[in-house]
C-alpha cells in the first residue's frame, strides 16, 4: 500500500514500477489533513485536475487505475519484479553518458522534487535523532 507522503516516490520517479498487488491513495482528507508537498509533486507528474480529485476524495486504487492516470509505468508479476528493476539499470548504465545528459540537462527535474525530495529528506534525518548531527545523505 502507498498512501499519503508514500506517494512522493512515485511521483518524483523517472521510471516507477509496481507490481499487481500495489494500491494508491491520499487518505489525509479523511483526517482533516492536506497533502501538500506530496500534491505538489504529484501535480507535475499526473497534472492539476487528477491530483486535485485524488485530494480531495481520498480515494484508494489499484495498479490498473494508478497505470491508466500515469502514476505509475508498467505493472510486473512479483516473481518479475527484480528482473525488470536489473534489466532498466542495465540498460541506463550501459547509455549512461546520454542518461546523464537527459536527466540533467535536457528534461531536468524542477524546483517541486528538490523541495519533495528535500521534505523526506528532512523527515529521516529527524527520525534518526535530529538534522545537524553529522549524518550524510
Amino acid at each position: 500500500e502507498v498512501r499519503g507522503g508514500g506517494m512522493l516516490f512515485p511521483a518524483v520517479a523517472d521510471v516507477c514500477v509496481a507490481t499487481k498487488k500495489a494500491s494508491f491513495g491520499l487518505p489525509e482528507i479523511h483526517r482533516n489533513m492536506v497533502p501538500s508537498v506530496v500534491s505538489k509533486a504529484l501535480v507535475e507528474r499526473l497534472g492539476q485536475s487528477t491530483t486535485r480529485r485524488l485530494c480531495l476524495t481520498g480515494e484508494s486504487f489499484q495498479t490498473e487505475q494508478a497505470l491508466r492516470i500515469g502514476l505509475i509505468d508498467h505493472i510486473v508479476d512479483d516473481d518479475d519484479l527484480d528482473q525488470f528493476v536489473s534489466n532498466t539499470v542495465r540498460r541506463w548504465k550501459s547509455r549512461a553518458p546520454a542518461t546523464r545528459f537527459i536527466k540533467n540537462e535536457l528534461l531536468p527535474k524542477t524546483s517541486t522534487h528538490s523541495l519533495a525530495m528535500g521534505t523526506v529528506a528532512g523527515t529521516w534525518l529527524m527520525q534518526q535523532g535530529g538534522a545537524g548531527d553529522n549524518h550524510d545523505i
